[in-house]
């Protein structure tokens, strides 16, 4: 179930990552300019930190499982967002569903790995969770989203998004079930 967890973060962050790499490309196909980027980036990053109040209180009701499920939803939502967003002011207001994505993954992937790898393992568990979702999730979606920017655009590179953010959920169902049957029954 941790190894499947692990495809889903890697599709998830293959899909959540060019958003923010790209959204340069995204601002000005929507009207902005170069410099409205520096905005689009405050407002992102600024909506990320109140996920750092509310992140104990999630994790203790949802659980690491959970949560990232709902972290790959949202990069999903965002990246629909984006896509539908006719004008500056929309992507805008869209910036804040980095909230429970981005923002919430990276808490939720620490707590998720000592919550799924035994404790002499959690070293090489956290090691692993990196390299699947900024490592590889990181070169895999510039490269793929760079590339489809060029042949089709913003709009392409966020259907593509997308599609790996809803790989990502639906994978991520798949691990939490794998999980439940693999978990020991309690008397």
């Amino acid at each position: 179930s941790f190894a499947l967890m692990l495809v889903a973060i890697l599709f998830g962050l293959t899909g959540c990552l060019p958003m923010s790499n790209f959204l340069v490309n995204v601002v000005t196909s929507r009207g902005g300019t170069t410099g409205d980027l520096g905005t689009a980036l405050f407002v992102m990053a600024a909506f990320e930190l109140p996920t750092a109040f509310i992140f104990q209180r999630l994790y203790r009701r949802l659980g690491g499982g959970r949560l990232l499920l709902m972290s790959m939803v949202f990069c999903f939502l965002k990246a629909l967002a984006l896509f539908l967003s006719p004008s500056l002011p929309f992507v805008l207001l869209s910036q804040p569903l980095q909230m429970l994505g981005y923002g919430l993954f990276t808490p939720t992937s620490v707590y998720y790995v000592n919550e799924s790898v035994p404790p002499e393992d959690q070293v090489k568990g956290q090691t692993l969770m990196m390299v699947a979702s900024n490592g590889l999730g990181g070169v895999l979606g510039s490269l793929f989203a760079g590339s489809i920017l060029d042949l089709g655009g913003p709009n392409a590179m966020l259907s593509v998004c997308m599609a790996c953010s809803a790989a990502a959920a639906l994978l991520s169902v798949l691990a939490m079930r794998l999980a439940r049957r693999k978990a020991p029954i309690q008397a």
